[in-house]
């Protein structure tokens, strides 16, 4: 289901959780990474009705810094990735919520929207909003990647048009309490 989930052309992508969720390969049975696999799903299709029912248990299997074991990456990585933007805001909101989680190859969220924002092929609008999301929950800028880059030397080097023009300010972010 991962691989279908990260497939590289959105379009072959599923386009919501419950289609997701129907697929032969989804293990409804095992309770042992079920609501991990669904809160991680339902991030990555932006099903935020599922991700409030999900957030809202009380137990620690619905928690969203819960890791995905092949990429170890949080449901707030996968929404970030998607550009779901809905789904972010929903997770920054929950309790427990690691805005600066680092997934297997070092990442946070911020570095996997930085990362797309780069492309020039990307959708701006929304991964801005992502971007803007992502500094208001005082995402650090000075956690670096397995390339020893810091969300703020990305802002600072890339060619991301809304940095250019002065769109975002990295600098009060820096200095926030």
């Amino acid at each position: 289901i991962m691989a279908w989930l990260l497939q590289p052309e959105r379009e072959k992508r599923p386009q919501s959780c419950a289609a997701l969720l129907k697929h032969p390969l989804f293990d409804s049975s095992s309770d042992t990474n079920k609501h991990t696999e669904t809160l991680h799903f339902a991030a990555a299709t932006g099903d935020v009705r599922l991700l409030d029912r999900l957030l809202g248990n009380s137990g620690d299997d619905a928690a969203p810094s819960c890791t995905n074991p092949l990429l170890g990456e949080t449901a707030l990585h996968r929404a970030a990735k998607e550009v779901q933007v809905a789904a972010v805001r929903a997770l920054l909101a929950a309790p427990g919520i690691e805005v600066d989680a680092l997934d297997a190859f070092g990442n946070t969220a911020l570095h996997a929207v930085l990362h797309l924002l780069a492309q020039e092929d990307s959708e701006e609008d929304d991964l801005m909003s992502t971007v803007e999301l992502l500094f208001d929950a005082q995402a650090n800028l000075e956690l670096e990647d397995d390339e020893s880059r810091s969300c703020f030397d990305l802002i600072r080097t890339s060619k991301v048009p809304a940095v250019e023009s002065g769109l975002v300010d990295p600098v009060p972010v820096i200095c926030a309490p």
